[in-house]
This record gives C-alpha cells, sequence and structure tokens, in this order.
C-alpha cells in the first residue's frame, strides 16, 4: 500500500535534487562545477555571446528534462499499476 507513496517520493526528490539551482547559484562559483539547469541559466541570460540564441537554448532545455523524463516513465509503470490494485471489488 505504501508503494505508490514511496515511488512519487522517488519521483519528486530526484526532480528537486536535479533541479538544485538556487543552491548552485549561491554556492558554484567555479564554471566547471556547475549543474546542467545552473547552466541552462547561464545561456539563457546571454553569457555566450551577443544575442539571444533561442535555438541553442531551446536545445538545452530539451536535454535537461530527459533525464527527468526518463525516471518518471521508469517509475510511472509501477505507480499507475500499485495505485490501481485496490480498486477490485469481490
Amino acid at each position: 500500500m505504501a508503494r505508490p507513496a514511496l515511488i512519487a517520493l522517488t519521483i519528486l526528490s530526484f526532480t528537486g535534487s536535479w533541479n538544485e539551482s538556487p543552491h548552485t547559484l549561491v554556492a558554484v562559483q567555479d564554471p566547471s562545477l556547475f549543474t546542467l539547469p545552473r547552466g541552462l541559466a547561464d545561456l539563457v541570460s546571454g553569457s555566450l555571446g551577443a544575442g539571444t540564441q533561442y535555438p541553442l537554448q531551446l536545445g538545452a532545455a530539451l536535454l535537461a528534462t530527459i533525464p527527468v523524463a526518463i525516471i518518471f516513465v521508469i517509475f510511472q509503470r509501477y505507480f499507475v499499476r500499485d495505485t490501481t490494485a485496490g480498486a477490485d471489488k469481490g
């Protein structure tokens, strides 16, 4: 009965740790230690050159969402299966 809650907690905690932008904005100053969301934030601010590079930003945002989507797809089947398991009447 607790499996759906644990799976939801796993998905949310992975997403929260993956998007740890505020911590890296404050604590990390070395560009070699930037996380992917922090690098994407620098890319959006235009630190790579003059002008806004929308295709590069959108491609980087797509690449940043792929690991979270993979974790969701892996755990989603267990989440849905276990929440409907108790729906049997009989």
